[in-house]
C-alpha cells in the first residue's frame, strides 16, 4: 500500500520487517523472491542504487527456479526501469521485449500494457506498432472493465434489490411472527383461564362430596346411635319387666308356698319345699339375668367401631376371610373429629374392595392405636400382594394417600406375597373437633 502511494521509505521498513521472518527463505521462498524485488524496486523510486542489481537477478533467478511467471515479469519490468535510469537502454529494451513476450504468452494483460507503454518511448523503430497495440490493448481493456462495471452495478441493484425484497419479507414475517405470538398468548390465556375454571369446579365438587360424606357419617352414627338407643331402651324395658313383674311373682308365690309350708303330710312338706326351692334358683337367675342386660347397657361399643365391624362383616361375606379389629382402650371416639372417622371409613371401603378384589387373603386385621403423638392405623392382610414398583398407584392407592395427606398424616405401603401392610399415621392435633387442643 505504502508502494502504491509512493512512500517508497515506509515501504522498504515494512518489506525489511517481514523479510526478517525466521527461516523465510526455507519457509516460503517465493515470498522471500518477491520481498527482495519489491525493497529493490522501492529504494529505485529513491534514486537508492547500491546493490539493488543483485538483489533485482537474485529474485528473478529464484522466481525462474520456481517456475513463478507472473513474477518473472514483474521482474523483467523492474529491471528495465533500472537499465533505464542507468542510461542503458539496449539492456532495457532487451528485459522489456522479454517482459512482453512473457505477458503475451500468458496472457498477463496488465503487464503487457505496461511493456508496450515503455517499448512506445524507446523501441524508436517499432514505435508505432507498440503504440498502437497498446491503444488496442488499452481500449480493450476500458471496455472489459467497463463491462466488469457494468456486472458489478448490475449485481449491485440485484443485490438492492434482493435486500430491499428481504427487507419486505423480514417485516412480513415479523408481523407473522408477532400476530403469531398474540394468537399463542391468547390460546394460552384461554388454556389457563378454563384450567383454573375446571380446578375450581373440581375443588368446589371436592367440598361438595366432602360435605355429603360428613352427613352421610353423620346419618350413620345417627342411625348407628339410634339403633343403640332402642336396644338399651329394650334391654331396660324387658329388665324391668323381669324385675317388677315376673319376679315380684315368683317372689309372691314363693311366699305363699312358705305359708302353705305348715301341711300335715310329710310327703306335702317335703314337695313344698321342693318347688320352693326351684323358685328360689328361678328367682336368682332371673336377677342375673336382669343386672346383666343393666351391666351391658354400659358396654356397647360406640358408633365408629360398630360401624367398621358391621363394614367389615359385610365384606367378610363378600371375600370369605375371617378379621380381627382393635382398637386401643385410650381412644375416645365421641371426642374425634368426623373429618378424621369418614376418612378412616373410606380407607376401609378401599382397602377391604382390594383385599376382595386382589388378594385372595383367609385372614384380615384392623389395629387402631394411640400415644403421645400419632393415632396409629394398621391394615394387613395374608394375601398374595401386588407390585409395588408398577408405573403407578391405582385410583384407590391414590385416594388413600389423598385422605390421609389431607390430614397431613403420612402412609406406608409395604407389599409381598406373604400379604400387604398399611400403616397409616396421623398427628393427634389433626384428629380431635375443632375446640379441642391437643
Amino acid at each position: 500500500v505504502f508502494q502504491n502511494m509512493t512512500q517508497y521509505e515506509s515501504s522498504v521498513d515494512y518489506f525489511n520487517k517481514a523479510l526478517k521472518v525466521d527461516s523465510l527463505y526455507h519457509k516460503n521462498i517465493g515470498l522471500y523472491a518477491m520481498l527482495i524485488d519489491n525493497i529493490a524496486y522501492s529504494r529505485l523510486k529513491l534514486m537508492d542504487t547500491v546493490g539493488i542489481l543483485v538483489s533485482f537477478k537474485q529474485s528473478l533467478k529464484i522466481r525462474d527456479s520456481i517456475d513463478n511467471k507472473a513474477g518473472v515479469i514483474i521482474n523483467k519490468l523492474h529491471l528495465a526501469d533500472y537499465y533505464l535510469l542507468k542510461n542503458d537502454t539496449i539492456l532495457a529494451l532487451n528485459e522489456l521485449l522479454g517482459a512482453k513476450f512473457l505477458a503475451e504468452k500468458y496472457n498477463s494483460l496488465g503487464d503487457l500494457q505496461k511493456s508496450l507503454l515503455v517499448l512506445a518511448k524507446i523501441d524508436y523503430s517499432n514505435a508505432e506498432q507498440h503504440h498502437l497495440k497498446y491503444i488496442a490493448l488499452t481500449d480493450s481493456l476500458q471496455k472489459e472493465e467497463r463491462q466488469i462495471r457494468n456486472k458489478f452495478a448490475r449485481i449491485r441493484f440485484e443485490t438492492e434489490q434482493h435486500i430491499i425484497e428481504n427487507k419486505d419479507l423480514n417485516t412480513r414475517n415479523r408481523n407473522v411472527l408477532f400476530i403469531l405470538g398474540i394468537m399463542a398468548t391468547l390460546f394460552l390465556l384461554i388454556y389457563i383461564i378454563r384450567s383454573q375454571r375446571f380446578k375450581n369446579q373440581r375443588l368446589i365438587l371436592l367440598n361438595k362430596q366432602q360435605l355429603a360424606n360428613e352427613e352421610i357419617y353423620d346419618l350413620l352414627i345417627g342411625s348407628q346411635n339410634k339403633l343403640d338407643e332402642g336396644k338399651e331402651k329394650e334391654k331396660k324395658r324387658i329388665s324391668k319387666e323381669l324385675h317388677d313383674g315376673v319376679l315380684s311373682k315368683f317372689f309372691g308365690v314363693r311366699l305363699n308356698l312358705e305359708l302353705l309350708n305348715n301341711g300335715i303330710s310329710d310327703e306335702t312338706i317335703l314337695q313344698r319345699e321342693k318347688y320352693i326351692y326351684e323358685l328360689k334358683q328361678l328367682e336368682n337367675e332371673i336377677r342375673d339375668v336382669s343386672h346383666q342386660l343393666k351391666d351391658n347397657m354400659f358396654s356397647t361399643e360406640n358408633s365408629f367401631i360398630a360401624i367398621t365391624d358391621e363394614l367389615l362383616n359385610n365384606q367378610k361375606n363378600l371375600g370369605s376371610f375371617q378379621f380381627k379389629l382393635n382398637s386401643g382402650d385410650n381412644i375416645i371416639w365421641d371426642e374425634i373429629s368426623n373429618k378424621v372417622k369418614i376418612n378412616l371409613y373410606r380407607i376401609f371401603q378401599e382397602a377391604l374392595h382390594n383385599i376382595n378384589k386382589y388378594s385372595q387373603a383367609r385372614n384380615v386385621e384392623i389395629t387402631l392405636k394411640m400415644d403421645n403423638k400419632y393415632l396409629k392405623i394398621v391394615v394387613e392382610d395374608d394375601g398374595i400382594g401386588f407390585d409395588l414398583n408398577a408405573k403407578s398407584d391405582g385410583i384407590g392407592h391414590r385416594n388413600m394417600k389423598s385422605r390421609i395427606k389431607d390430614l397431613e398424616g403420612e402412609i406406608e405401603i409395604t407389599s409381598n406375597n406373604s400379604g400387604t401392610n398399611i400403616i397409616m399415621y396421623i398427628p393427634l392435633n389433626k384428629i380431635y373437633w375443632d375446640e379441642r387442643t391437643s
